[in-house]
């Protein structure tokens, strides 16, 4: 935190604007193939020969972007500012966003949502550096932990108020409203800039190499690839879990899809409450590995437990809620372990690099798990399940282990 960080009240602001725009990421996440969805059914779009297939096509585009561009985006905040890339960032995904309600073609549509990516790349590198700069130690798990709440707000809002306003009015209007948000959530933020402090720039060695000034050595210390492990196992396995569960549940236990489905609804609701608790919990524990263990054991069994037992639909649905809750509890002990290992100046890139593991970890496994299912191997969605958060905690543990020797030294380079 910087010397002229704004203490009390001012933080909480700070927290509201960076966790908004973060649950404005999140949004679009979700809204983007739901308002697709309602394309692919418009009888009016029929030149386009728009499928399902080609509509994943359109968020494939906006995923890699995303993930691609995030280090070279938390890069660009540690040299110019967090604040700019912010502003861009979401301006850029709320205009690209917009303007997908008036695309004409295919093509454009792919470049739109490739556009669109790039704006989300920013939020990970970006609100980090911002809340580290801005809010005090004792107080930063909390801040982490709202941060994620609100992108988990995200998430549920965007298919709701996407369909909402597809079904009601058409899919145009829901591209340019959903836009527009986008853009006034850009002119609050620019509104209230003031009240972001910035994190002063790194001081490269007098004779550092090329590479070591752009901070390659700083995100390929040991320490921080394992912790690009931990993000990409966990992050993935949330990804891989929300898109085969309801599947997987219908062919194991031959539960109806649409029940099927409030059981990963039930997995999110408890990750947003296990990342609030879990906020308080990272302040109060100095083994935050141990955190993660814990996390994982419950949650493990949880879906241990789902996969070998017959057992009533209520209490599926509380395995989820509580295997859910205790995945979401590791959040904000995994940030702070990422703010533990970076040192002053590189925030952006090094929470940039680790966060695009979550992308490396859906592209993997949500196409995995959905070969177990076609293999008829649901069961097996679960014990894969299992095994991921086992190696995740391993890779959390090496990455303690590893820590700050490796890091100054990489960042001395």
């Amino acid at each position: 935190m910087s010397e002229s960080s704004p203490p009390g009240r001012q933080e909480g602001t700070v927290i509201a604007l960076v966790s908004g725009a973060h649950g404005f990421s999140h949004f679009y996440i979700f809204a983007l193939p739901t308002i697709l969805a309602f394309m692919v059914k418009d009888p009016a779009l029929a030149h386009l020969e728009l499928n399902f297939a080609k509509a994943g096509l359109v968020v494939s585009a906006f995923s890699v972007s995303s993930g691609i561009f995030q280090y070279f985006m938390g890069t660009l905040a540690d040299r110019i500012g967090a604040k700019p890339v912010l502003f861009g960032g979401l301006i850029l995904i709320a205009g690209a966003f917009g303007l997908i309600g008036f695309a004409d073609s295919y093509g454009m549509m792919l470049a739109l949502a490739f556009v669109a990516g790039i704006g989300n790349s920013v939020f990970h590198p970006v609100d980090f550096t911002i809340l580290n700069a801005n809010i005090g130690g004792p107080r930063l798990a909390r801040a982490y932990a709202i941060h994620t709440f609100a992108g988990y707000a995200g998430f549920a809002a965007g298919p709701f108020v996407a369909a909402l306003l597809a079904s009601h009015f058409n899919w145009q209007i829901a591209f340019w409203a959903c836009g527009a948000a986008g853009v006034l959530m850009t002119g609050l933020l620019w509104n209230q800039r003031a009240r972001m402090a910035g994190e002063a720039p790194p001081k490269p060695a007098p004779h550092a190499a090329p590479a070591a000034k752009m901070g390659f050595s700083v995100v390929l210390a040991p320490p921080l690839l394992m912790m690009f492990v931990f993000y990409m196992l966990s992050g993935g396995l949330s990804i891989g879990l929300n898109s085969a569960v309801a599947a997987a549940l219908n062919k194991l236990w031959a539960i109806p899809l649409e029940e099927a489905a409030r059981a990963v609804s039930a997995f999110m609701v408890g990750g947003a409450a296990g990342t609030l608790v879990g906020g308080t919990v990272a302040m109060r524990v100095k083994r935050l590995d141990y955190v993660a263990l814990a996390g994982y054991v419950v949650s493990g069994a949880m879906l241990w437990l789902v996969a070998s037992v017959a057992m009533p639909y209520a209490v599926i649905l509380a395995a989820f809620c509580l295997g859910g809750f205790m995945f979401g509890m590791i959040t904000p002990s995994r940030d702070l372990m990422v703010k533990s290992l970076t040192p002053a100046g590189h925030s952006g890139k090094v929470f940039g690099f680790v966060s695009s593991g979550f992308e490396v970890g859906g592209i993997a496994l949500a196409p995995a798990f959905g070969w177990l299912i076609d293999h008829n191997a649901p069961a097996w969605v679960f014990y894969a399940a299992v095994v991921i958060m086992f190696l995740a905690f391993a890779s959390a543990v090496l990455a303690t282990r590893l820590r700050r020797p490796a890091l100054q030294a990489a960042a001395a380079e």
